[in-house]
């Protein structure tokens, strides 16, 4: 995935993303085509503040995302492996 400031700015990172079918997210202004990006976000480009809040909103979510995709990986690694315990006091 490919996160974009200013898509007008960074066109050869959008046109390659696109060629290469990586999926773009970018901060769309009223001057810029929506259609070139798979994840268009409305917002102003060229305020800091916006560009601050915007990104920090994305990277909480991805955040979010990573640990609740460890914690059920976790979850299927521990629901397959054998309990240790059933086999402590066995005789073959």
């Amino acid at each position: 995935m490919l996160v974009v400031i200013d898509t007008l700015r960074e066109q050869n990172a959008v046109n390659e993303a696109r060629r290469l079918g990586i999926p773009v997210v970018a901060i769309v202004d009223t001057n810029a085509d929506p259609e070139l990006v798979d994840y268009p976000i409305a917002g102003n480009d060229d305020a800091i503040r916006a560009i601050r809040v915007i990104l920090q909103k994305l990277v909480d979510a991805i955040v979010s995302a990573s640990s609740e995709a460890r914690v059920r990986e976790q979850w299927k690694w521990q629901a397959y492996r054998p309990d240790a315990s059933r086999f402590s006091g066995s005789t073959l």
